[in-house]
């Protein structure tokens, strides 16, 4: 399992936004569209359930526009792998243990 933050939401569902920059050299970050195209297609292909926290689907859907975010969640409803979740104050901590515990195995 692995949870989407409303950053790469916003890459993968609103094109029309600026792309990333590396935050140490302040160019765009190279071919970031296939490398997040590649994310999506291994989740998809290994079945991985990502996580789409309702906190980061409502930043999602500020300023894509009624029509825009209707059909975002459309696509999340109909994707395999993508599922909205609430998003409360257990959800949180969860989400840091696992985060703390994959941190370690890198390391």
């Amino acid at each position: 399992m692995v949870v989407f933050d409303a950053t790469l939401l916003m890459y993968l569902f609103r094109p029309e936004i600026d792309p990333p920059t590396d935050v140490s050299t302040g160019l765009i970050i190279d071919r970031w569209r296939d490398r997040l195209n590649l994310l999506v297609a291994t989740l998809e292909k290994e079945r991985t359930k990502v996580i789409v926290p309702s906190p980061a689907l409502a930043e999602l859907l500020v300023r894509a526009g009624a029509e825009k975010s209707q059909r975002i969640v459309e696509e999340i409803n109909k994707s395999s792998v993508l599922k909205i979740e609430s998003f409360d104050a257990l959800a949180a901590i969860e989400v840091a243990t696992m985060t703390r515990a994959a941190s370690a195995k890198q390391k």
